[in-house]
């Protein structure tokens, strides 16, 4: 689980740095595909679709160029995608706000085991956002 968290994420009172750059240093092939996953990050921060698109196409160079699978198989992914993760840097929307709306409807529809009456289900739906949530014990 080290190497999908972000390097800021690492908990340094449980010694979780010192963990991964040691399993880093001994298997080389996971500390290629690290390192370029860290750096891949940097696509979402790229100020223009033709920063984007020359970040992408060189990425992708590299990681054909590493002969490791795992990579050439995302390569050949964000290839195939490459209109859709471009677009990101024309219209920078994401779709994690319906995300977490959709999750809390199926939440809701799970713990009432269904709900016979749609119009009281669309009722509740309306009042997930103004719910307030509370630990108890």
């Amino acid at each position: 689980w080290l190497i999908l968290k972000n390097p800021e994420n690492l908990d340094e009172t449980k010694g979780e740095r010192a963990r991964l750059e040691e399993a880093l240093r001994i298997n080389q092939p996971l500390a290629t595909a690290y390192y370029m996953k860290e750096e891949f990050r940097h696509f979402w921060e790229q100020g223009s679709p033709k920063d984007a698109a020359r970040f992408l196409d060189d990425w992708c160079r590299r990681a054909e160029a590493s002969k490791l699978s795992v990579l050439q198989k995302m390569a050949s992914s964000f290839q195939m995608h490459r209109t859709g993760l471009l677009n990101y840097h024309r219209c920078p929307i994401s779709t994690g706000p319906l995300e977490g709306v959709n999750n809390k409807i199926k939440t809701l529809q799970r713990q009432a085991y269904g709900y016979r009456d749609q119009e009281f289900f669309h009722l509740r739906i309306y009042s997930i956002h103004r719910a307030k949530y509370e630990l108890l014990g």
